[in-house]
């Protein structure tokens, strides 16, 4: 049966010369307009009444051509015809279809402007164009050609499909679909995807994939989900546990279909994360306790171990395939779908390799969002550069679960007759492909920096700079909790694991609720801020009765006796000794005298302490455990007070303050620290001084020179002074600072300064408290404009380093995330610099910093700092900053034997003790204490564990968790070699 031919040609009206032409930067309804009317021009309809196949033609030439024709005009092409070209290709009898943007409008065009096809014999045939056989691959097919000749310019082949081949398939099997004889249509199709097969393979002959990447909203149910993955081709799924679970709350029938498309390898989930916390701005243990938490959901929801690790929200860091690796994921997308700086090269497959030489297959490749004609027109251009830079060549298609355009439908039927752009896979048959070619790249530190400042200042969702230091400083609680649960559980002490466990998991999901909260971008801040407060309350409440029942428990294993006397248990939840300032209440007796305290001054008239404190001790911590301090009775003699020596000088006088290291001057002008000089040094190893920076340069009026004087930042100008302390032990001044405008001496704020230093040690505190800067808002970008603290160093050579995840990195030009510390070293000459958890830091110069604290949003006016001089392992001074000494009031006992112990600790003080989790003992098996260890300043070498209880077994668990090997138990404990940067879960069995 044939086709009566009514036109002699199908032509497409191009913005452009000819197909190399063919614009890639057109707005989102001409790109529409134009790739529909290339789909549809292949219809089977227009198909079977044509005598040659589709063609693109320069729309300003449209005269002179025989015959008659059906003449797509996409909406891009109309600015360049010429006048009245509707009525001239009318006079000339040619189909027009115009005006039509949605593939819906062309085929409604079609079915009212196009006659129905006649049968040879005369006969007509009605079928609607939307229902004929086979129309939507027609259609794909026509995408396809397109898109394989743009490929074919790109890849510099100029290879086309066989024409006579082409025309005959493709006019045999639109006949066949037009009078219903599907296998006839089905047998020529085939062989006409097969011909543009040939020629992909000819321009790229080896395998090509395309990955389908659903990007869920909140909003998504997992109906919605589903529906995606019911198309049949395989289907990549990027989700947090906890948003596939809300999904599932509204659809729990469907947790079994997707489930069962996992087993059946059609849905590969990528993920990972259990909220997708803020990586960079956080600590180590809560990455891994976020990784954790969303592996065991996923489980439980669809009984799969998470594989491929990927996420949103931008978390990238350089050693993220050291923890991967640990956890046992197979690979990684290394792509920041958020915003932010990260390594921009792209590669479809390579070996990701963090410093301490962990690899993980990774893919960088930006997806191309697929459910955009604006995307789809870039489709080639993107497939040329894979297959000109990766040795696996794989394209990336990002959409919603329900899509909104024809495209991806296009792909994946035409996939489905052959791979002519590709085959659909998921991320673990990508990784298996490129099994042996994948090269391997090592990122830095440096060269990723989070947008979270940014996006917080602008969208107003959470304070921008002690949002995120909140939120550290709890994480840390946390940790620190978890570390007194195993000091307790190696005491054996009388407490239940399973319920403690369950308690810091529900603290821990509080704190990702909270987190969540922070970034919600729904909301502005002043609209939560009653939910936040609540919330904070409600996570303070609870770790502090679940710290008191740790405490009790722990105190109740120590040897004892009764007594009338008070005593308070100090315990030190890090691994190493630690010196601590302890505030005895004034209503008790005098401490007995304890080898521990170091340094002991009776109460200081007009001094910051509270009136109910007695004394002021410095007491000296050991590593992982306690010391009791009690009330003196007549057996024991009181606490022998400090005093100083002769000619000593005092620690406080006006703007100076001094220990047994270093003498501190104060600026009479700036009221911040204008010197730190080492007794018997020379040079000034610190200044600093509170700050009030304007985003642009300030042009100062002309004060005859005739010299142009530009300033960043306001006058300071010192108010007043006074020694706050002035005791043997401790010593402190404040400062009172106004800060004016340079241009007309309008008075910015006030900031009072409190500066303290003991007499031990080497170690600088400061309090900054903000005054009046409500009348002058903060407005701008926030890593210019705002109020700052700012740090001066000695020598210009000096190497500035931060913390990442607890490990010591660089940065790149002057922005610095880091929400442990900053430290400036120069050789020997350490200066670390604590921050309380705040993470934005600006390098102001050669030997500067500013460290920011106000900026456009921020509520907060109070802030703290501590400064350490020469400390070797500078992670140490954070964790002391934001780690509490657990306190705990005891009456009626004192400590028998000992007052004083370790418990649980680490010899090297280049090793953090990440995290630590208690198993109980189970019938015919051992206690188990898990302990998770990195290697801080990149120096390696071995660390001993050391527990009050010797362990009967020790193992070192391999990458994935999976396996695990013997260590060697000796009398001083556990020893455990690391390498630089190395992460490592150990396993002590009791």
């Amino acid at each position: 049966m044939t086709i009566r031919t009514e036109f002699s040609e199908i032509s497409i009206l191009i913005p452009g010369y000819s197909v190399e032409d063919l614009p890639v930067d057109l707005a989102e309804s001409e790109a529409a307009s134009l790739w529909n009317a290339i789909a549809c021009a292949w219809h089977p309809k227009l198909l079977a009444q044509s005598a040659s196949l589709p063609l693109l033609r320069q729309a300003e030439s449209q005269y002179g051509y025989p015959g008659r024709r059906i003449v797509l005009v996409p909406s891009a092409a109309e600015s360049w015809m010429p006048h009245e070209w509707r009525n001239v290709l009318r006079e000339q009898d040619h189909v027009i279809l115009d005006g039509c943007t949605e593939r819906a409008d062309y085929l409604s065009a079609i079915e009212g402007h196009v006659p129905a096809p006649v049968e040879e014999g005369g006969t007509g045939i009605s079928t609607p164009t939307a229902e004929y056989l086979l129309a939507d691959d027609f259609v794909a097919f026509g995408t396809m050609v397109v898109q394989l000749q743009l490929l074919s310019r790109r890849r510099h082949h100029y290879v086309d499909p066989d024409q006579i081949l082409l025309t005959a398939e493709m006019r045999a099997a639109a006949v066949a679909a037009t009078t219903g004889d599907e296998h006839t249509a089905r047998q020529h199709l085939g062989k006409a995807y097969e011909q543009l097969r040939e020629v992909r393979e000819r321009i790229y002959p080896q395998s090509c994939y395309l990955l389908d990447l659903c990007l869920p909203g909140e909003l998504d149910s997992a109906a919605a989900i589903l529906s995606a993955v019911e198309s049949g081709s395989p289907l990549n799924l990027l989700c947090s546990a906890r948003e596939l679970r809300q999904a599932a709350e509204h659809s729990p029938a469907a947790l079994d279909l997707l489930a069962q498309a996992s087993a059946d390898g059609r849905l590969q989930i990528l993920g990972g994360h259990a909220i997708e916390s803020r990586a960079g701005l956080g600590s180590m243990a809560a990455l891994i306790n976020d990784l954790q938490q969303g592996a065991a959901e996923l489980h439980h929801l669809l009984g799969i171990t998470p594989q491929h690790w990927a996420r949103r929200r931008v978390g990238l860091t350089a050693s993220l395939p050291a923890v991967l690796t640990w956890l046992g994921y197979q690979s990684a997308l290394h792509v920041a779908l958020d915003d932010g700086l990260y390594p921009d090269r792209e590669r479809s497959q390579f070996d990701w390799q963090s410093p301490d030489g962990s690899l993980i297959a990774a893919a960088s490749r930006i997806p191309l969002a697929i459910d955009s004609a604006a995307g789809f027109q870039k489709l080639a251009d993107r497939l040329n550069e894979t297959m000109q830079e990766d040795q696996t060549a794989a394209i990336f298609l990002a959409r919603l679960p329900q899509t909104r355009s024809p495209w991806l439908n296009d792909l994946r039927r035409a996939a489905a007759w052959a791979p002519v752009l590709g085959e659909f896979a998921t991320m673990d048959q990508l990784c298996r492909n490129a099994e042996g070619s994948r090269l391997a790249e090592m990122h830095q530190h440096s060269d990723y920096l989070s947008p979270a400042l940014i996006q917080s200042t602008v969208l107003k969702t959470e304070p921008p700079v002690s949002g995120p230091a909140l939120i550290r400083c709890w994480q840390q609680e946390l940790e620190s909790l978890r570390q007194l649960t195993a000091i307790a559980h190696v005491m054996k002490a009388d407490l239940s694991a399973v319920a403690v466990a369950d308690q810091l998991t529900g603290l821990e999901q509080r704190l990702a609720d909270i987190e969540l909260l922070h970034v919600d971008l729904d909301s502005m801040l002043p609209e939560k801020q009653p939910q936040l407060d609540s919330a904070w309350d409600g996570m303070r409440q609870a770790l502090r009765l679940l710290r008191d029942d740790l405490a009790e428990a722990v105190s109740a294993r120590l040897p004892s006796q009764p007594t009338q006397a008070r005593g308070l248990l100090l315990l030190n939840t890090l691994p190493f000794a630690r010196t601590h300032e302890v505030q005895w209440p004034a209503a008790w007796k005098r401490p007995a005298a304890e080898a521990a305290v170091e340094a002991a001054q009776d109460a200081v008239p007009n001094s910051t302490q509270s009136p109910a404190v007695g004394q002021r001790l410095l007491v000296k911590l050991p590593p992982g455990g306690f010391v009791w301090l009690h009330e003196a009775d007549a057996g024991r003699p009181t606490q022998t007070l400090t005093t100083a020596a002769k000619r000593e000088p005092p620690l406080a006088e006006p703007l100076k303050l001094r220990n047994r290291l270093f003498e501190v001057t104060l600026s009479e002008r700036t009221g911040g620290v204008a010197s730190v000089m080492y007794h018997g040094q020379r040079g000034n190893r610190l200044s600093q001084q509170s700050g009030f920076r304007f985003e642009r340069e300030i042009t100062l009026p002309d004060d005859g020179s005739g010299e142009i004087r530009k300033v960043s930042y306001a006058v300071p100008a010192l108010l007043q002074q006074k020694v706050l302390e002035a005791g043997t032990v401790f010593a402190a001044l404040e400062t009172t600072t106004e800060f004016l405008s340079p241009q007309d001496g309008k008075t910015l704020g006030h900031v009072v300064q409190v500066t303290r230093v003991d007499r031990i040690r080497p170690r600088l505190e400061i309090q900054l408290t903000i005054h009046d800067a409500a009348t002058t808002p903060v407005k701008g970008n926030p890593w210019l404009a705002g109020w700052c603290c700012r740090f001066a160093w000695e020598q210009e050579s000096a190497i500035v380093h931060r913390s990442v995840l607890g490990q010591s990195a660089g940065f790149r030009l002057e922005r610095i995330e880091s929400s442990d510390y900053v430290e400036a070293e120069d050789g020997s000459r350490r200066l670390v610099i604590a921050t309380d958890g705040r993470p934005w830091h600006r390098k102001a110069g050669p030997r500067m910093l500013d460290s920011l604290l106000v900026c456009e949003g921020e509520t907060q006016r109070t802030f703290r700092f501590w400064i350490d001089f020469d400390q070797p392992h500078p992670l140490r001074t954070a964790e002391e900053m934001l780690t509490p000494v657990v306190t705990y009031s005891v009456e009626g006992r004192a400590p028998v034997g000992t007052s004083s112990a370790w418990i649980l600790g680490l010899s090297a003080k280049n090793v953090q003790l990440v995290r630590s989790e208690y198993q109980p003992r189970r019938p015919a098996e051992s206690d188990t204490l898990s302990l998770i260890l990195s290697e801080t300043d990149g120096l390696g070498g071995d660390c001993c564990i050391r527990t009050a209880r010797k362990p009967t077994a020790a193992y070192e668990m391999h990458p994935g968790r999976q396996a695990k090997s013997s260590l060697t138990l000796s009398p001083e404990g556990v020893l455990v070699p690391l390498s630089p940067w190395q992460l490592k879960e150990i396993q002590l069995l009791f």
